[in-house]
């Protein structure tokens, strides 16, 4: 009978006691879990926000580069002067184009167009010259011919949209390298022929620090990369900021098997 009546009251405790507190720590997991999810599903939505919040930022500031390129592209001044470029087929800078009708007009639209924005140098190019015409007075290399740079062959094959060049570190010296494209727009005469292109050297620096401010306010690692040749042109570690250098490119494919590595 006392083995049996310690039975009975074993399983009263189980019962009583051991059970409610197991259904306690089940619900309490399974509440965590829920909250967990929760907690994770409001950090994605978070982190997507503060993602397309960059993105716009971003997306603001090169479009108002496009618009000036566009808005200069179809001025008629524009057209006219790129037409007579080839009339100094050998000209490399303004030095040699100041005998076309009309250069200082042009030269001083070049130049107001990039007052006040990020554009590093505006100029103008055409099939008939070798060198570019150019909004404020820098010395080009001899040996220089626009005609071979990706740009150039990109702006006038798609007349429609401006072209992008592949990224690369301006010459300009500088605390920290400078990372430049350049963007091109076809001008297109009357007879809808691309007669030449405008361009715009689009230095990254104020997207750079667009990206430097939002990592400083958020946990966010932010990088930036060229989706063509998809290398990494710019981002974080220990030692500090990495930029593009053409002499010895990051492939993202690196970066992918990096962190792959256990």
């Amino acid at each position: 009978m006392a083995r049996k009546s310690m039975t009975i009251r074993t399983r009263t405790i189980i019962f009583s006691i051991v059970l409610p507190v197991v259904l306690v720590l089940m619900l309490a997991a399974v509440i965590f879990f829920l909250q967990f999810n929760d907690a994770l599903v409001l950090e994605k939505e978070i982190l997507l926000w503060e993602a397309r919040t960059i993105a716009s930022e971003v997306r603001l500031e090169v479009a108002e580069s496009f618009e000036l390129l566009r808005n200069v592209a179809v001025n008629p001044l524009t057209i006219r002067v790129v037409e007579r470029m080839g009339q100094v087929p050998q000209g490399l800078d303004n030095d040699d184009y100041q005998v076309l009708e009309e250069f200082e007009e042009f030269r001083e639209i070049l130049n107001l167009a990039s007052i006040g924005t990020n554009a590093q140098l505006v100029f103008a190019a055409s099939p008939g010259s070798t060198g570019v015409l150019l909004g404020r007075d820098v010395q080009i290399g001899e040996g220089f011919d626009v005609r071979t740079r990706d740009y150039f062959q990109g702006a006038l094959e798609q007349q429609a949209t401006a072209f992008i060049s592949q990224p690369q570190v301006s010459a300009e010296q500088a605390a920290t390298p400078i990372i430049v494209v350049t963007a091109a727009k076809a001008v297109v005469g009357s007879d809808f022929r691309a007669v030449g292109l405008v361009a715009l050297n689009y230095q990254f620096d104020p997207i750079l620090e667009i990206f430097r401010r939002y990592m400083a306010k958020t946990e966010l690692d932010i990088s930036m990369y060229d989706t063509v040749g998809r290398n990494l042109l710019w981002f974080t570690s220990p030692e500090g900021e990495v930029f593009f250098d053409p002499e010895n490119t990051i492939p993202l494919t690196l970066i992918a098997q990096a962190a792959r590595t256990p």
